[in-house]
């Protein structure tokens, strides 16, 4: 009897054990129309303990991504910063690493280009309101 419940303290341990080894890190990278964004890699960083472990992965067709760490390379307050690149198209973000041992980052590819000559051509438009504004008033006087 006392074998026995030897036998099924240690399956308990080493299954409470075997749930408690490993932390998950997941995200979605999306455009700037909040769209998936496929094959984009991802590189994922842990810091755990003053050591960083680093994993690359690709998103799959919805711009989901997932990577697991052993628990003793990646565990509860662990900081993971996140990198996700595709067609010189990048951007980061950072998390914990939570009490159940998941962390999600998600981040988004948003191009924002502001042309050097559309500015230049807006603010010539304005100038030209104005003074086209001022004559009209000087010959109406």
């Amino acid at each position: 009897m006392k074998l026995l419940i030897l036998f099924i303290a240690l399956i308990l341990l080493s299954t409470s054990t075997l749930a408690a080894t490993a932390t998950s890190i997941s995200g979605t990278v999306v455009d700037g129309n909040t769209q998936g964004v496929m094959d984009a890699t991802v590189t994922i960083n842990c810091e755990h303990n003053g050591i960083n472990t680093t994993q690359v992965t690709q998103t799959d067709d919805t711009g989901t991504y997932f990577a697991f760490y052993p628990a003793i390379q990646c565990n509860v307050d662990d900081k993971v910063y996140v990198f996700a690149e595709k067609d010189e198209q990048s951007n980061s973000g950072q998390g914990t690493v939570a009490y159940d041992q998941t962390c999600q980052i998600n981040t988004a590819f948003v191009n924002v280009t502001i042309p050097e000559f559309g500015i230049i051509a807006g603010s010539v438009a304005l100038i030209g309101l104005v003074a086209g504004v001022a004559i009209m008033r000087r010959k109406n006087e």
